[in-house]
């Protein structure tokens, strides 16, 4: 098994940079993901045999999914300080992050990115270990620290919402290839210090990771990496004592940079509220980081067609929302 490790991470690493060199310079990538999906799908048959992981088993329904849930409200009478699953299929599965919990795990391959969200998750609770706990019996991959225990994306430590977990190999790299190729939507809600111009429009400046102070930031530079944000949809909000007017938005990642949120905005000028990092002023209503994860979906090709997932804004962020009114119709209409 550790043989076998090291050849399907050096795979890995080669498959998807190469998808994922292709989808930033937008090649047509219908043909190429077709034949690098087939390479991973044998790799990742290899890995679940050898973990005992049969078709069987990974279809078995892994916790009881959060009744009540839908995209306005969350299930009545619950603090969800737990992690809990929101949808599922036979391969990947969609949790609740709770804020003040972390995923400071990182594949085997992205030890210098991993370092950044272990420094920022130092006293968070570990998404990972809560993963590896309550799923490894019956799924190996959560055991799995070389494959970040399933974890397919990070949010930050305080950052609410959704989060895809892999159940299988073959749930994972069947995903990796799609966040490679960028066809994973992840929409996020954020309140912002403001009035942000209404979208659709795509936020595009180049961010680069420093380090301040012992921890991460992302800053705006003209050689940075590429990073895409699309601002779908914003609500202007009436200001608060202290605060200046306001903007509810939409957002959705078109890439994956540390922060990119958080630092697209700010850049903007339009920081989010409560983010101090990057320019926020933190308000006695609104006692973390505005930002949640809302929307995901994932459609992995093996015939069940997209996973898709919607998380409303927990109370704390609800209320904090609430304390706001809008100024027309049309930001009523959003922010409800």
């Amino acid at each position: 098994m550790a043989a076998l490790g090291a050849t399907h991470t050096q795979v890995r690493m080669n498959v998807v940079g190469l998808v994922d060199a292709f989808t930033a310079q937008e090649f047509q990538m219908d043909e190429l993901l077709a034949v690098a999906s087939a390479v991973m799908c044998r790799v990742a048959e290899r890995l679940d045999l050898a973990s005992g992981t049969g078709s069987a088993q990974a279809a078995e329904k892994t916790w009881p999914p959060v009744s009540g849930w839908s995209e306005r409200r969350p299930p009545a009478g619950s603090t969800l300080d737990e992690p809990r699953v929101l949808s599922e299929q036979q391969g990947v599965l969609a949790l609740w992050k709770p804020a003040g919990w972390t995923v400071s795990v990182c594949e085997a391959e992205d030890e210098a990115e991993g370092e950044l969200w272990m420094k920022s998750g130092r006293g968070a609770r570990p998404l990972q270990e809560w993963v590896a706990a309550n799923f490894g019996a019956r799924h190996p991959i959560t055991l799995d620290a070389g494959t970040a225990h399933g974890l397919l994306h990070r949010l930050d430590r305080g950052t609410s919402g959704a989060i895809l977990c892999a159940k299988t190999y073959h749930g994972y790299y069947g995903a990796k290839m799609q966040f490679a190729a960028r066809r994973v939507r992840k929409r996020y809600l954020c309140l912002l210090h403001g009035l942000l111009p209404s979208g659709p429009r795509w936020l595009e400046t180049p961010l680069r990771v420093v380090l301040e102070r012992g921890s991460g930031r992302s800053i705006a530079v003209p050689d940075g990496d590429r990073a895409r944000t699309l601002v779908r949809a914003v609500a202007h909000l009436l200001q608060l004592p202290g605060t200046g007017p306001l903007s509810f938005a939409e957002v959705e990642l078109g890439t994956g940079r540390y922060h990119q949120i958080r630092a697209h905005m700010s850049e903007e000028g339009y920081p989010l509220v409560a983010d101090e990092r990057y320019g926020g002023c933190v308000q006695p209503w609104c006692a973390r980081v505005f930002l949640h994860a809302h929307r995901l979906c994932i459609d992995l090709g093996d015939g069940e067609g997209p996973l898709e997932t919607l998380c409303a804004l927990p109370a704390d962020l609800r209320a904090a929302l609430s304390r706001p009114a809008a100024t027309d119709a049309a930001s009523r209409a959003l922010r409800r």
